[in-house]
């Protein structure tokens, strides 16, 4: 099974409601991990931002050709 960078997309408001928006992303190798790790620390998040969103968006990069083991080296 193929799977595919997903990025982790937090956007809250640090401030009053008349400022931007903040936003904070982390790169995750899996759609299954960003979920694992929103369940982990979004609950934090809204404790002390009770406006804020978590999202897992799945690139179209494949993470499994960067993070799967190196060939082994064999005898011609």
């Amino acid at each position: 099974m193929i799977k595919f960078w997903t990025v982790l997309l937090l956007t809250y408001h640090a401030g009053s409601d008349d400022v931007e928006p903040m936003t904070s992303s982390i790169l995750l190798p899996s759609m299954e991990i960003c979920g694992d790790v929103m369940d982990d620390f979004y609950p934090t998040i809204f404790t002390h931002y009770p406006d804020s969103m978590a999202q897992c968006l799945e690139t179209t990069e494949a993470s499994t050709t960067m993070t799967s083991p190196k060939p082994k080296l064999r005898p011609f």
